[in-house]
C-alpha cells in the first residue's frame, strides 16, 4: 500500500509541479493561460446546475474566470452563472472560489436534505416552485497537458426567492471537462 501511495504522489507531482521543479524548461505560460476556455460535465448533489449539467468557463483575466451552464434535476432544468476567483498554486493546479446565482425548479431534493430543524412539509416549501439560489462553493481545478480538467467542488447555497422559508443546502460534485484556446 505504501508503495502505492508513493508511486501516485509522484504521479501527481509529475502533473502539477511548478515547470522547473521536475527539469522542464521555464516558460512564461501555464495550462490555464495556454487554454483559457473550457467545458466541463458537473454532477453532484446540490450543484448549482442541478445533479447534472454542463458548463463554460472564460478566462478574461489571469485569475478571474467567468461560468455560465445549464443542467438538470429531476423537475427540470435549471440554470446557473457565477463568476470565480483562481489562485493558482502551480503550473496546472489551482484553488478557486466560486460565487454566483443559478435557477430552476425545486424538486423533491429539499425532502432529503431540509434546510431547518423542522424539514421541509408542502406547507412551507413548494417542490415545483423556480427557485432562485445564491452560491458559493470553493473548488481544486487540475488541468492536464492534453487539456483534461478535473474539478472537485465543495459548497453552499441559499434559496434567495421563490421558497416560502429560506433554505440552505450544501453542495458538493465534481466535473470533468476540455480546456481549450479560442
Amino acid at each position: 500500500m505504501r508503495s502505492l501511495t508513493v508511486a501516485v504522489f509522484f504521479a501527481v507531482a509529475n502533473l502539477v509541479a511548478p515547470p522547473n521543479a521536475l527539469g522542464r524548461p521555464i516558460n512564461d505560460t501555464d495550462r490555464f493561460s495556454d487554454r483559457p476556455v473550457a467545458v466541463h460535465f458537473n454532477a453532484g448533489i446540490g450543484m448549482p446546475t442541478g445533479l447534472r449539467g454542463l458548463t463554460v468557463t472564460a478566462d478574461p483575466i489571469r485569475w478571474l474566470f467567468l461560468e455560465t451552464g445549464a443542467g438538470t434535476n429531476d423537475e427540470g432544468i435549471q440554470l446557473m452563472g457565477g463568476v470565480g476567483v483562481r489562485y493558482r498554486l502551480a503550473r496546472a493546479l489551482s484553488l478557486n472560489v466560486v460565487g454566483g446565482l443559478s435557477w430552476g425548479k425545486a424538486g423533491p431534493f429539499f425532502r432529503l436534505f431540509p434546510g431547518g430543524d423542522e424539514g421541509c412539509v408542502d406547507s412551507d416549501c413548494d417542490v415545483n416552485a423556480h427557485v432562485l439560489w445564491g452560491n458559493v462553493s470553493i473548488e481544486v481545478e487540475i488541468r492536464l497537458d492534453f487539456g483534461l480538467v478535473f474539478r472537485p467542488r465543495l459548497g453552499f447555497g441559499r434559496a434567495l426567492q421563490g421558497l416560502k422559508r429560506d433554505r440552505n443546502i450544501m453542495q458538493w460534485g465534481a466535473s470533468v471537462g476540455y480546456a481549450f484556446e479560442l
